[in-house]
């Protein structure tokens, strides 16, 4: 059984790697087991190898991206009955992997995430995108990529469809930027599933939470700049303002955050002046 500080020391260890060489699904699964503790990881990973062979069984005489996205809808949620939690959508067990393969239900990330490890396995050339409020993945195969929706049965969208998917959740004046399907890093991946827990847990006042959660994603993401600002500015709601400004200093001593310098001095002179 593998321990919290095990998983907190493996998570570290991801956040030193390129992001390229990341398991997207067993990370996801690693934080998962952090609010899990009890549970033993082996069915889990045994689940994803199951997912990934039928994928390959699935899509034998896949010819294009189109049968290739038609393979994917087919295994998540055909074989293995999977959907998109519609009636309970903002539960947060729909961010925890462990309990999404266990409810077979999950975010569009969450199911994403599947999609992303049963692609790979194949060899395909897959990843995230940037959609706001609704995540997306793009399928590449030699030419521009196809954009799927993991949340309704792998099914691809063309220019229309996400014209009115950004309409749908960014309001109905929002335009639609073609930027929101660029390709998203492995990590922008895991920081958005875990984002899902941490919103809810600043909704609902429980910021010791947040706290926790954007120290995980620190661990695997070390140069974001906005967990760093986000966990400062928590820490000073709670009072801990000297931890806040230990915090931002911290960070403006990484060679990621020159960039970045101007906004975090502000935020901790700010702090500083708290003390006085």
């Amino acid at each position: 059984m593998i321990t919290p500080s095990q998983i907190e020391q493996t998570l570290g260890t991801i956040g030193a790697l390129p992001d390229g060489v990341i398991d997207i699904a067993e990370s996801a699964l690693l934080l998962a087991a952090l609010d899990h503790s009890s549970k033993d990881l082996g069915p889990y990973r045994a689940h994803l190898a199951e997912l990934a062979a039928a994928t390959t069984a699935a899509a034998k005489n896949a010819a294009t991206p189109e049968d290739k996205a038609a393979a994917l809808g087919e295994v998540l949620f055909g074989t293995f009955g999977y959907e998109g939690d519609i009636d309970t959508y903002n539960d947060m067990q729909n961010a925890n992997l462990i309990r999404v393969i266990e409810r077979r239900k999950g975010l569009p990330v969450a199911l994403g995430i599947l999609c992303l490890h049963m692609a790979r396995a194949q060899g395909w050339s897959i990843a995230g995108t940037h959609f706001p409020a609704h995540f997306l993945l793009r399928l590449h195969d030699g030419r521009d990529p196809l954009i799927i929706d993991p949340f309704h049965r792998c099914r691809v969208l063309v220019e229309d469809d996400l014209r009115a998917l950004a309409t749908q959740v960014l309001g109905p004046d929002a335009p639609f930027d073609p930027r929101y399907c660029n390709r998203a890093d492995n990590r922008d991946v895991l920081v958005r599933l875990q984002n899902n827990i941490k919103i809810r847990a600043v909704e609902t006042g429980d910021l010791d939470r947040a706290l926790e959660l954007l120290s995980r994603m620190i661990l695997f993401s070390p140069e974001h700049p906005g967990l760093w600002f986000e966990r400062t500015v928590l820490l000073s709601r709670q009072g801990q303002v000297k931890a806040a400004i230990e915090m931002a200093e911290t960070f403006m001593k990484e060679p990621a955050a020159a960039p970045y310098v101007p906004r975090f001095q502000a935020l901790l002179n700010a702090l500083r002046g708290q003390l006085h």
